[in-house]
């Protein structure tokens, strides 16, 4: 009615006219800088008002924006697809390095249940485990505890499942290299299908959903600001590495772990044959591999984690820079300690320092500088 009816345009019966506006998400952030779009308007007789200003713009140029506007959105959706596959590709490096850790005899053992881990979580995370970890923010039963109303995907949201999908298959192996040479397959199974369903999809509703109770994405949260994780330390790492330390408790140490019979300690060879075992396993070559594996994963998994492409490549290459130099750090921390304290380089000790760092650095890769970067690195490592 205001473009209609001026006097310029009182006795025509459609005015073509541009308007200047902004694009907001869901939680009112700016996704893009303002522009014009020009529309054709039918018009009424309701008599004339003032017409405020408005901006021009040709039609090529408008085409041009809501074009663009169509492939970033499909940029990031692609991008997260992208990622959420380099995460899982972790997999391999979990499989690896833990089928080089233990002895020959449980090789099998190791990956099966890491092939079991995909198979069964797969299913329950998409059963129920992506609705107790997110579920639908305007239900009237949404709380802070646990996600509601999104069972099977009902949501559609297919792009954001198989990202954090890829999350939950990552905490659930964690604890398999814990539990190595000790668990029983079915005793595993039913822990996968627990922390799939129920363990892990808590903790991410609480720290990643928009109505969790410490998370900074809820405008109302119990702490003052939330927890910010930006792709978790604590809600994927620390989650598989507690379910990991319980189970290690409950089994006890591996066959022959601190063997200091008799029989062990009358023999010098056969001591230092079995420590040699425990502490460099049965293939070293299958720890690097496993470890670089689970690095170069890693860059999906926290550039990954900005979740967009579009207007988000500065944050992800920073990411990225981050997360290099906290491994490079922490690999270096464990190669001169073990060079130190045990007056030999030590491939195992390495690879145990670059994952540490980053484990270490996933929470605050975004926001870190690159020097501190290096810092976190170090301490992970120790």
């Amino acid at each position: 009615d205001k473009i209609c009816n001026t006097d310029e345009n009182y006795m025509k019966d459609e005015v073509v006219d541009t308007f200047q506006y902004t694009v907001r998400d869901r939680d009112d952030m700016l996704v893009s800088e303002p522009a014009t779009v020009t529309v054709t308007i039918e018009c009424n007789r309701e008599g004339p008002i003032a017409r405020d200003d408005y901006y021009e713009t040709d039609e090529e140029t408008n085409e041009d924006y809501w074009g663009s506007f169509g492939i970033g959105y499909d940029m990031d959706q692609l991008w997260v697809l992208i990622c959420g596959a380099l995460v899982f590709f972790m997999q391999t490096g979990f499989t690896l390095l833990e089928a080089g850790t233990v002895k020959s005899g449980n090789v099998q053992n190791i990956l099966f249940k890491n092939m079991m881990d995909a198979c069964i979580g797969s299913i329950i995370f998409y059963m129920v485990g992506y609705c107790v970890a997110y579920g639908y923010d305007d239900s009237p039963d949404a709380n802070g505890f646990i996600g509601v109303e999104d069972i099977l995907i009902e949501s559609k949201d297919y792009n954001s499942w198989f990202f954090q999908w890829a999350f939950a298959a990552t905490a659930a192996t964690i604890v398999s290299g814990a539990v190595a040479e000790r668990c029983s397959i079915e005793a595993y199974f039913l822990y996968t299908i627990a922390i799939s369903a129920w363990i892990y999809p808590v903790v991410v509703h609480w720290v990643w959903s928009n109505t969790g109770w410490i998370s900074p994405f809820n405008t109302d949260p119990d702490v003052y600001a939330g927890a910010i994780d930006f792709a978790g330390s604590a809600v994927v790492h620390m989650v598989g590495g507690f379910c990991g330390l319980c189970g290690a408790i409950w089994l006890g140490p591996r066959f022959r772990r601190f063997d200091r019979s008799s029989t062990g300690a009358s023999s010098s060879k056969y001591l230092e044959a079995l420590i040699h075992q425990f502490e460099f396993g049965h293939n070293v070559p299958f720890q690097v591999l496993g470890t670089l594996i689970l690095w170069f994963g890693w860059y999906g998994f926290n550039a990954g984690s900005t979740l967009a492409a579009n207007g988000a490549m500065d944050l992800a290459s920073k990411v990225a820079v981050t997360t290099t130099l906290a491994a490079a750090a922490g690999g270096l921390t464990c190669c001169v300690m073990a060079r130190i304290f045990q007056h030999k380089w030590h491939i195992p000790r390495v690879c145990n320092g670059i994952l540490a760092a980053l484990v270490s650095i996933t929470a605050s890769c975004a926001v870190v500088s690159p020097g501190v970067a290096i810092v976190v690195g170090f301490i992970g490592a120790l």
